[in-house]
């Protein structure tokens, strides 16, 4: 073996370092060389006459007559999605109604879906009164509606209820008082009450005054999936849903 093949085996640590320092190195330069080829090329061709200067002085310097159509053409463009804009809307907005629920023959309230551009599951609540009264009286994002009335604070007139899933783990109830017609149906004051567990139920009140509602919800304090769920109660009074004290005693039928 001769002196050289003698170095590179005392040396090997040293000669693999330098091999593997080299070779990004050696890329780094051969990439400097083709950028430096594409700017000369560029600079050669805008010096010199030919179909990339002519196109290149375009792009730089763009003669006065071609503004006026650069503008035509770019309101035309708006123009365009404005009405692709209107039209997605007109023929999608509107699906056949999911939940409706009807007050003898005097009053019909419906979850009705809509269609959302950012996805979200949409719906708006309609009422429609046999005098002919009718319109949208909230707008919900939530899936899996339920509808349906029950008489919540005791004044012999029946309330419309709502309840709905938001996501995967949430169940929202809603109640709205029914006004004389053509008003539109009203949320009471409180009465929109959510649960993470989810369950929300209800039991009659013993003294006739409504009903008390009970929302499950997980015990965030402590282990959410393993600890008893806590349960927030809910009564009316006054015209409003206001949550009780967990130590109020109620009389349940």
């Amino acid at each position: 073996m001769g002196k050289n093949g003698m170095w590179v085996r005392r040396h090997w640590r040293l000669v693999g370092v330098i091999f593997f320092f080299l070779s990004p190195i050696w890329q780094f330069v051969r990439w400097l060389l083709q950028v430096g080829g594409d700017i000369d090329f560029v600079i050669e061709h805008i010096n010199s006459p030919g179909w990339v200067a002519t196109a290149i002085s375009w792009v730089l310097n763009p003669p006065a007559w071609l503004n006026l159509p650069l503008i035509l053409c770019g309101l035309a463009l708006i123009y365009w999605e404005m009405r692709h804009h209107r039209h997605v809307q007109s023929t999608t907005q509107v699906i056949p109604s999911v939940e409706t629920v009807a007050f003898g023959s005097v009053l019909t309230a419906t979850a009705r879906h809509l269609f959302s551009l950012i996805g979200a599951t949409r719906h708006a609540l309609t009422y429609s009164w046999s005098t002919g009264a009718s319109g949208v009286f909230d707008n919900i994002e939530g899936h899996d509606f339920q509808l349906y009335t029950h008489d919540f604070d005791g004044d012999g007139r029946n309330e419309l209820v709502v309840r709905y899933q938001v996501g995967a783990h949430t169940r929202v109830m809603r109640i709205y008082r029914i006004p004389p017609p053509p008003a539109a149906p009203t949320l009471i004051p409180g009465a929109d009450i959510g649960s993470d567990f989810p369950q929300i139920t209800w039991r009659e009140r013993g003294d006739g005054n409504g009903v008390v509602i009970y929302a499950s919800n997980r015990n965030w304090s402590g282990s959410p999936a393993s600890d008893p769920p806590v349960v927030e109660r809910y009564i009316f009074e006054e015209g409003r849903c206001a949550r009780v004290p967990d130590d109020m005693i109620l009389g349940i039928k």
